[in-house]
């Protein structure tokens, strides 16, 4: 439905500033937020639509009026799931801190084509995730409120159906090179380096990214990546090495942590077979 977009012309996170009596539009992809504040409480409304593709990015647009119609643009689907809430707040004055967040369960990232990763070869794959946006009271940095950018649909990654846990599903194109990647302002690249070590081709359908254990950097166009994940694969099915690389990714050493990690990361962590992260045509490699 839409062309490759250039790098966002801003970032929506930061400071909002709401004069009292005012009301603020963010529109970042599928998802539209307002804010208006009146007196001693935030008012929030915001719409989802179902397009993970759409590359709209517009910031703090002044708004006029509250209770008006969010209608679809040209060529553009209809806004759905809206929901309307208060958050009370003893001071204002500082406006509300906006930042994007990892989602809160690990996303299961679906190939449209299966990858194969030749014997005793490192690749590394690109894909992206999508994110959630929360809203932080700057006095006190309690967390207003969070609400999904665009929410994946439900998954199931385990073994059986009763060993394994629920997760995001989303689909990707499991790029090679970040520049073939389509720029998202409601998604961040993740690069995920596969060591292959075995005798044997890998190849995978299915990858599990441990999202809530990821930070978000961001560099001078807006775009968004996350910390590197490395696994490692010894020998057929064989325990399996997951490895969170602390700091900006490579090739972005000026870009700036934006956000922290739901979770502390586990350093080092060992699955018991590579199939508990990378499964094949529905089954363990």
């Amino acid at each position: 439905m839409y062309a490759n977009p250039a790098p966002p012309p801003a970032a929506w996170w930061g400071t909002a500033v709401l004069p009292p009596g005012t009301a603020r539009r963010w529109r970042i992809g599928p998802f539209e937020l307002h804010l208006w504040l009146v007196q001693s409480e935030l008012r929030v409304r915001t719409w989802n639509h179902g397009d993970p593709l759409d590359p709209n990015l517009d910031c703090a647009r002044p708004t006029e009026t509250w209770d008006r119609e969010v209608g679809p643009g040209p060529r553009q689907p209809a806004w759905t799931r809206e929901t309307r809430f208060r958050v009370a707040l003893k001071d204002p004055g500082a406006g509300v801190v906006l930042r994007p967040k990892m989602p809160d369960r690990a996303v299961i990232a679906g190939p449209r084509e299966p990858l194969i990763v030749a014997p005793r070869q490192r690749v590394t794959v690109y894909v992206s995730v999508p994110l959630w946006i929360e809203a932080v009271d700057p006095a006190s940095r309690a967390i207003l409120f969070e609400r999904p950018l665009y929410r994946p649909s439900d998954s199931w990654f385990g073994s059986s159906t009763t060993e394994g846990e629920l997760a995001y599903a989303s689909r990707t194109t499991a790029r090679l090179h970040p520049d073939a990647l389509v720029l998202l302002p409601h998604r961040a690249i993740s690069a995920v380096e596969i060591h292959n070590a075995d005798s044997q081709s890998l190849a995978f359908e299915r990858l599990r990214i441990p999202a809530p254990e990821l930070a978000i950097y961001a560099d001078s166009q807006g775009r968004m990546y996350t910390e590197r994940i490395v696994l490692g694969r010894r020998g057929g099915d064989s325990e399996a090495e997951v490895k969170i690389e602390p700091g900006a990714p490579p090739g972005m050493d000026t870009a700036e942590r934006i956000s922290e990690a739901r979770q502390t990361p586990t350093r080092g962590k060992r699955w018991p077979s590579f199939g508990a992260i990378l499964r094949v045509g529905g089954e363990h490699v």
